[in-house]
């Protein structure tokens, strides 16, 4: 049978099976309970298992039919105290000392976030540093291997009645051609890239080539200083020099350029090549 929970259950089953008292001559089901007092039969369920969920009007419903006074139904209508609800010194002590230790290690959860982000903060720290440590290693295996020299020596001026004889030359072996040289002057610096054509005077000066021309150099006032270099991209050739220009803002551009020839020189043994340059704009 199914234990109640509040005198008042108790009550209203004694005036339930009391034929006498309630006037059927026999026991009321709880059907017939539920409608005396204009309740829901589920609904009366539902206060006997809830008894805080009980109204007012439902309670004094109940009051009036068993002819016994509100105040005293509400008291009974209060839930029973049993050994299951009610906790004993050591228990409240137990329960006490956890709840320190809720509220003591409850900081400790709500901070956990703070130090997991903290701790994965500093492990970034510290693998990009030992990256940035790194980083000068790994230059120094993958650039190019430095050669350093020291040298001793001189120059000089030459005079121009001498020119030819001073210089080591290669004979006039080729004339050029500069097309759509395109130049940007930045500050102090300057580059140059356009298509350069050539032909052999050996071979009856018809063009034989053409490649891309870049350079990059120094622009301080009307003077210009940049090394040029030549790729050839259908024979696979390159080769680089100097090129020194008068280059004025405005106006035409002169100026010669040197470089060493590898081909063979049917007239002369000298290995340089200097040449003479003029651009319009």
């Amino acid at each position: 049978m199914k234990k109640s929970r509040t005198e008042l259950e108790d009550v209203v089953l004694q005036y339930r099976s009391d034929g006498i008292k309630n006037g059927r001559g026999r026991k009321l089901s709880t059907r017939e309970f539920a409608k005396q007092v204009d309740i829901g039969e589920s609904t009366l369920y539902l206060r006997w298992r809830e008894p805080e969920s009980f109204q007012d009007k439902e309670l004094l419903a109940i009051a009036e039919f068993i002819g016994m006074p509100l105040e005293q139904v509400k008291e009974k209508a209060i839930i029973k105290k049993t050994p299951d609800n009610q906790s004993s010194p050591s228990q409240e002590s137990s329960s006490n000392k956890n709840s320190a230790l809720v509220e003591k290690e409850s900081p400790l959860k709500r901070s956990n976030p703070y130090f997991r982000f903290v701790s994965f903060a500093l492990l970034v720290a510290i693998f990009l540093s030992v990256i940035l440590n790194a980083v000068p290693i790994f230059k120094k295996w993958l650039l190019p291997v430095e050669i350093h020299s020291t040298f001793q020596g001189h120059a000089e001026d030459l005079d121009a009645d001498e020119l030819g004889q001073a210089l080591d030359l290669h004979s006039k072996l080729y004339n050029y051609k500069l097309i759509d040289l395109i130049t940007t002057t930045r500050g102090g610096k300057i580059e140059m890239t356009g298509t350069l054509e050539w032909s052999s005077l050996l071979e009856g000066g018809e063009v034989d080539k053409t490649a891309i021309f870049s350079a990059s150099g120094t622009h301080i006032g009307d003077t210009a200083a940049l090394i040029y270099a030549i790729e050839d991209e259908i024979y696979q050739e390159s080769w680089i020099g100097t090129l020194t220009l008068h280059l004025p803002r405005s106006g035409p551009i002169s100026g010669y350029w040197v470089s060493l020839h590898t081909e063979e020189d049917p007239i002369s043994d000298g290995p340089f090549a200097i040449g003479r340059v003029k651009l319009k704009r």
